[in-house]
């Protein structure tokens, strides 16, 4: 019996964990320069946004966006949806400087 449990919870983790994502190289919070690459991994998602536009992962998850920024104050927000409708968020603060 607990080896059908233990295998049902294994089947089940990517329902419980939800969509994960992780940057691999951190974004600065200054930045002298016009645009930026926003860089890292996604998984058991079905949609991926940054700032609300679609963007896209390779099959094992990656993805590369270049940002353009405008001069002073920018949020980056980057959203994942997996199949079952769950949400997450990661939200980066970053002060262009001219």
């Amino acid at each position: 019996m607990a080896l059908v449990i233990a295998y049902a919870l294994f089947q089940a983790r990517h329902l419980i964990s939800g969509p994960i994502i992780k940057l691999l190289d951190p974004i600065p919070s200054t930045v002298a320069t016009s645009t930026i690459l926003v860089h890292g991994t996604a998984e058991n998602i079905v949609s991926l946004s940054l700032d609300g536009r679609p963007i896209f992962t390779t099959d094992s998850g990656e993805y590369h966006e270049t940002v353009t920024l405008p001069i002073g104050y920018t949020i980056l927000t980057i959203e994942a949806v997996d199949r079952y409708g769950a949400h997450t968020r990661l939200l980066r603060n970053v002060v262009r400087t001219e």
